[in-house]
C-alpha cells in the first residue's frame, strides 16, 4: 500500500530521520558558551599602577599658637601670599607683659640680694684680716711678757742667794717674788686674749662660709629668675606669629576677636591657618601592599585631577613610604602604603586637597607577544616526572570534560595504578579544532591594565577563553565549547 503512495512513503522517512536527529542531539553534550580572545603583537606594553589620592604641597605648614590669647589683629585673608617672617597674627599681649614684667622685678631682686650678701661678706672678711693682725699682735705681747717673765724669775733666784747671805733684805726679796707672780699672771691673760681672738677668728670664718652658701642660694635663685625672665620674653616674642615660608594662605580658619588656644599637632581644631609654597606640588597616594613592591624612585606616572578631567598632569615618583598607612580601622585586609609623586608642569587652576588618582609606570616592554588578561587561570593539574603538564587523554566521544588534575603516570597494563603528581600552575584554555577545551600552561612577564605579555606557551594568532568569569574558574579539559559575543554573567 506504501509503495502505491510514495508521497506518503517520503513523508514517513523525514518523520523517523528527524526523530533520530533529535535522539542523537538530545545524548550529545550541550557546549558551553564562552567568550574568545586573540593573543596578538603589541608594540608596547606598559605596566601601570594605579592608585587614588590628593593633591598636595610640598612644602605645607598648619599654624598655630604656643599661647592663649584674644586675636587682636589679622593681617592677612585666606589666598594671600605672604613671604618668610610676614606678620600673619597677633595676640593680645597683655598677659605675656606682666609676666615679663613680674619676672624681671624678681630678678633685679635677686640681684640686689646677691650685691647686699657680697657687702656682708667683704665686711666679714676684712673684719678676719683685723683678727689676724690682733692674734699677731697678741702673740707678739705673750712673747714679749715671757721674755719679762724669765728675766724676773732669774732675778728672783738671785735673790734667794743673797738672802741666805744677808746681803739683802726681805724687804726687797719680796719685792722681786711679787714681780715674778705679776709677771707669770701677765702670761696667762694674754695666752686666754689669744685663745679668744682666735675662737672670734674661728667665728668670723663660720660667718664667711655662712654668706658664700647664702650667696650660692642667692644666685641659684636669680639664675631661676632668669630663665623665668627669658621664658616670659620668650612667650611675649610669640603673641607675634610670622610666617615660616613664602607660600599661600591656602586655609583661614580663624578672625579678629576669636580665642586662640595652643594645641597638639593632630588636633586639626588647633590650627589657625595653612600655609603652601605652591612652586611645588605633589600627589600623595596609597598604593597597596601587592603594587608598592613594583614602584621605584624616578618612575614616570600621570596624575589625573578629578577637578580637571581629560588633563593628564605629567609626574614622578620621588618618595615612597617604608611603613604601612596607619588606620582607625582594625581590619586584616591589605595594607597601603604611601607613595609621593611630583608633578612636573602643575597648572596654577590646582588647589591642595583635590582628589586625584597617579598611574605609575612601573615597565615597558616593547614588541611582546600579549594574551588578554582575563585569559589568565590557574589550575591544580597532574605532571610528568619532569613537572610538565600531562593533560588527561581525549576522550574519544567528547562530552562533559576531564579534571585537569587527572594525569600524570599512566596504569600498566594488568597493574596496579601509581600515585599521580599534582602541580598547581597558571595556563590559558584554549579551543581546538573540534570546539574542545585545552589547558595550556603559559610564561608571563610584564602585566599590563588589560593584557599581560607571554613569553611561553602561546604563539600570535592563537585564541584563548576569556570568560565569562565563572565557567573559567571551573572549566574542565576537553570540555566542549562554543564562541559567541553575548553572554549573561551570573
Amino acid at each position: 500500500m506504501i509503495r502505491r503512495h510514495p508521497i506518503l512513503f517520503g513523508l514517513l522517512l523525514l518523520v523517523v530521520v528527524g526523530i533520530a536527529v533529535l535522539i542523537i542531539r538530545h545524548r550529545m553534550p550541550k557546549p558551553l558558551l564562552v567568550r574568545m580572545g586573540q593573543v596578538e603583537r603589541e608594540e608596547t606594553l606598559k605596566s601601570v599602577v594605579s592608585a587614588p589620592g590628593e593633591i598636595r604641597a610640598h612644602e605645607m605648614v598648619d599654624i598655630q599658637t604656643e599661647i592663649p590669647g584674644v586675636i587682636i589683629d589679622l593681617p592677612v585673608k585666606e589666598g594671600q601670599s605672604v613671604k618668610k617672617g610676614d606678620v600673619l597674627l597677633r595676640i593680645d599681649p597683655l598677659q605675656a607683659s606682666a609676666e615679663v614684667a613680674g619676672a624681671r622685678a624678681r630678678h633685679i631682686s635677686g640681684a640686689a640680694e646677691i650685691e647686699r650678701i657680697d657687702a656682708q661678706i667683704g665686711g666679714a672678711q676684712a673684719n678676719l684680716a683685723r683678727q689676724r693682725e690682733e692674734i699677731k699682735s697678741l702673740e707678739a705681747d705673750l712673747a714679749e711678757t715671757q721674755i719679762m717673765h724669765d728675766r724676773d724669775l732669774s732675778a728672783l733666784k738671785r735673790q734667794v742667794d743673797l738672802v741666805k747671805d744677808k746681803t739683802i733684805s726681805a724687804e726687797e726679796f719680796e719685792v722681786a717674788e711679787a714681780k715674778a707672780k705679776a709677771s707669770a699672771q701677765h702670761i696667762e691673760s694674754a695666752r686666754a686674749r689669744i685663745q679668744q681672738a682666735k675662737a672670734d677668728l674661728r667665728a668670723g670664718q663660720m660667718t664667711v662660709e655662712q654668706l658664700r652658701a647664702a650667696k650660692a642660694i642667692a644666685e641659684q635663685d636669680r639664675a631661676v629668675s632668669k630663665s623665668a625672665l627669658d621664658r616670659a620674653q620668650d612667650q611675649l616674642s610669640k603673641v607675634t606669629i610670622t610666617s615660616p615660608l613664602d607660600g599661600v594662605i591656602a586655609q583661614l580658619n580663624v578672625d579678629v576677636g576669636e580665642r586662640a588656644v595652643p594645641g597638639i599637632q593632630s588636633n586639626p581644631e588647633a590650627n589657625l591657618m595653612t600655609i603652601a609654597n605652591m612652586s611645588t606640588i605633589e600627589a600623595e597616594i596609597e598604593a597597596d601592599e601587592s603594587d608598592i613592591v613594583r614602584v621605584a624612585l624616578g618612575q614616570p606616572c600621570e596624575v589625573d585631577v578629578d577637578a580637571l578631567p581629560d588633563t593628564p598632569l605629567k609626574a614622578h615618583v620621588t618618595e615612597i613610604g617604608n611603613m604601612p598607612i596607619r588606620k582607625q580601622t582594625t581590619s586584616q585586609e591589605g595594607k597601603d602604603f604611601k607613595v609621593v609623586v611630583m608633578l612636573d608642569d602643575p597648572p596654577k587652576s590646582l588647589r591642595v586637597g583635590m582628589s586625584c588618582e597617579a598611574k605609575i609606570t612601573v615597565g615597558v616592554h616593547n614588541n611582546v607577544l600579549a594574551a588578554p588578561i582575563q585569559a589568565l587561570t590557574t589550575r591544580e593539574v597532574g605532571v610528568d616526572e619532569k613537572g610538565a603538564y600531562a593533560p588527561p587523554p581525549r576522550p574519544a566521544k567528547p562530552g562533559k570534560g576531564i579534571s585537569s588534575q587527572s594525569a600524570g603516570a599512566a596504569t600498566p597494563k594488568g597493574g596496579k595504578e601509581q600515585s599521580k603528581k599534582t602541580k598547581e600552575l597558571q595556563g590559558v584554555f584554549v579551543k581546538d579544532a573540534g570546539n574542545l577545551a585545552h589547558f595550556r600552561p603559559v610564561k608571563t612577564g610584564l602585566m599590563g591594565e588589560t593584557q599581560v605579555e607571554i613569553v611561553d606557551g602561546l604563539k600570535e594568532g592563537e585564541e584563548v577563553i576569556t570568560g565569562p568569569l565563572n565557567a573559567l574558574r571551573t572549566l574542565e579539559e576537553w570540555k566542549l565549547v562554543k564562541k559567541t559575543d553575548i553572554i549573561k554573567e551570573e
